[in-house]
């Protein structure tokens, strides 16, 4: 018998009040300029995307983008060291996995030069290939994964002993370094599902045959030695191909059952739990699904009418992020692929293609974003995008939390209030959970919020918080206890670290006009929006406020100054 892990709110789809969800949609890149097409995209934590596209003149490139306008390419064609690339995925350090082909095949040599590579700061790994002596001779892919630590797990075709193309195959991990076999014939596998996912510990979650049974699972190991997660000895009669791991080891998979339709589900070695079954009406087909670090998850699914949608739930009204038919960048939506492009904040990364002929790579991210952080666990990662476009963000460079947190984000229209007087720069961000604990808070604008809110320039910016008590925005770092800190106006918070060895220190604040951020080091939450420095009066009486607040509290805790 299964005991149920855990439940992913299921809901229901006949509310007749139902409102879908709040996403901003933000374009990483499209058709209009040399790109003509576009492999399945991958997101990592902080919202860079990596994709694969075929290019105008003929070539192809793998590239990393934000939105901004701005494409770094990881790999291409050009130069003549790849003949093909394909599907690339992102890890949360920026490394890049891909696929290549390395030659032409032809009459004498029918199968390409190719390899599994990584790429980092303009460096390549090469993680396995099928060079003489290798023991594979080709490899899948379907999107190969990527964990944090640059391992990556990928589908290989093997070898016969005296080096021709066999019909066995498996699964591998590897980093640059020799590869460990996951899963092949000799492990009790027969036919293997090419899609892979590893998790931060490497294990990996994967779809094959077990043999000589033919019984059809989805499994998860890091050696050869695999532990079955749901086969088809149960209500189960056949996988989706792509399971999904997180961190925790929870795997999310499609199945189809045995009473007919298909549902998804999660869980682990001695729970699975249903999330969405064709069976509940709301949906007519369903697709591999993606799971990220706090068991959310999204997937694709088709509503009835034959139309297609991205939804992160079972309730096709209030958990859907986009659909077929749906406004787009000034178009509307005809097709998508998603597989896996799911990040931890829940921004979901999808090849799109709209009505006015154009195709491209675009983000979905949250307006709101709830994120459980265990007790000893760093806040750097947690990130939202606070209004549309790729520069409004805030996100949290540094912390522990020190206790079990929950923490909630949202934001607020630049517009809807004023501080000295004037227009924020760009959106504001309501930030709650992270009680006491110390946590550096960086936001970012663009040139546009400059204008909006007739700043000059971005130096001398800083960020405000808005008191409860008073309801006036405030230096942010006078919300602090005790209250206080440290200008470095001209320096990012990377800078700052840098220069302060590593470690950062409650109160100090910066600017930097370069990178369009404004960072504090924070111990309280409330409502936090970026503005310029007060002119000189009312900086002068800020100062003693703030003089007086220091002095009240040191005189409250016993302050004692030893010359």
């Amino acid at each position: 018998m299964r005991t149920p892990l855990k439940l992913l709110g299921l809901a229901f789809a006949f509310a007749p009040t139902a409102q879908a969800a709040s996403y901003t949609f933000t374009k990483i890149a499209d058709s209009s300029g040399e790109i003509s097409g576009f492999s399945v995209p991958s997101i990592n934590t902080d919202g860079v995307v990596a994709f694969g596209a075929f290019l105008g003149n003929g070539g192809q490139a793998i590239y990393t983008g934000i939105g901004d306008g701005v494409l770094t390419t990881i790999a291409d064609t050009s130069p003549g060291i790849y003949f093909e690339l394909f599907a690339a995925t992102i890890n949360d350090a920026g490394r890049v996995a891909f696929g290549a082909t390395t030659s032409e095949p032809d009459l004498f040599h029918p199968i390409a030069d190719a390899g599994i590579y990584t790429s980092a700061d303009g460096v390549t790994t090469t993680i396995a290939d099928n060079a003489p002596g290798s023991p594979y001779y080709d490899f899948g892919f379907i999107p190969q994964s990527i964990n944090a630590s640059g391992v990556v797990a990928f589908y290989g075709k093997l070898r016969t002993n005296d080096g021709f193309p066999s019909l066995s195959n498996g699964i591998f991990t590897g980093n640059g370094g020799a590869q460990t076999t996951i899963a092949n014939p000799s492990a009790g596998f027969g036919q293997i599902s090419e899609g892979t996912s590893i998790n931060a510990s490497g294990t990996v979650a994967f779809a094959a045959t077990r043999s000589p049974s033919g019984k059809r699972g989805v499994f998860t190991g890091m050696s050869a030695a695999s532990t079955t997660v749901a086969d088809v000895d149960g209500e189960f009669s056949n996988f989706g191909n792509v399971p999904s791991i997180n961190d925790a080891g929870t795997v999310a998979f499609r199945a189809d059952l045995d009473a007919g339709g298909s549902a998804i589900y999660t869980g682990g070695i001695s729970a699975v739990l249903p999330i969405v079954a064709t069976a509940d009406g709301a949906f007519t087909a369903l697709e591999d699904p993606a799971i990220n670090a706090d068991a959310g998850i999204a997937f694709a699914g088709t509503l009835p009418g034959s139309i297609r949608g991205i939804f992160v739930g079972a309730d096709s009204a209030t958990d859907k992020v986009i659909a077929v038919g749906d406004s787009l960048f000034d178009s509307s939506l005809t097709n998508f692929s998603f597989q896996r492009g799911l990040n931890a904040n829940g921004e979901i990364a999808f090849r799109y293609n709209t009505s006015d002929g154009v195709a491209g790579i675009a983000v979905a991210s949250p307006t709101t974003l709830t994120r459980p952080i265990a007790g000893g666990s760093g806040f750097a990662g947690v990130r939202l995008r606070i209004g549309e476009g790729a520069a409004n963000v805030a996100r949290l460079r540094g912390g522990v939390a020190g206790g079990d947190r929950s923490l909630d984000l949202s934001y607020e229209a630049g517009g809807s209030f004023a501080i000295n007087g004037a227009r924020p720069v760009g959106n504001a961000l309501n930030l709650s959970g992270t009680e006491s604990d110390v946590f550096v808070l960086e936001l970012t604008y663009d040139d546009a919020d400059l204008v909006a809110a007739g700043v000059a320039s971005g130096a001398g910016l800083i960020l405000y918080w808005r008191d409860p008590v008073s309801g006036n925005f405030k230096n942010s770092v006078l919300g602090n206890q005790p209250p206080g800190g440290r200008p470095f106006f001209g320096t990012s918070y990377s800078q700052y670290l840098a220069d302060q060895g590593g470690t950062f220190t409650l109160g100090d604040y910066g600017d930097d006009p370069t990178t369009n951020t404004v960072w504090a080091v924070l111990n309280h939450n409330s409502l936090f929006a970026v503005a310029p420095v007060p002119e000189p009066t009312a900086l002068s009486l800020g100062l003693a406020a703030f003089a007086a607040l220091a002095l009240q509290h040191r005189r409250r805790a016993g302050f004692r100054r030893t010359i």
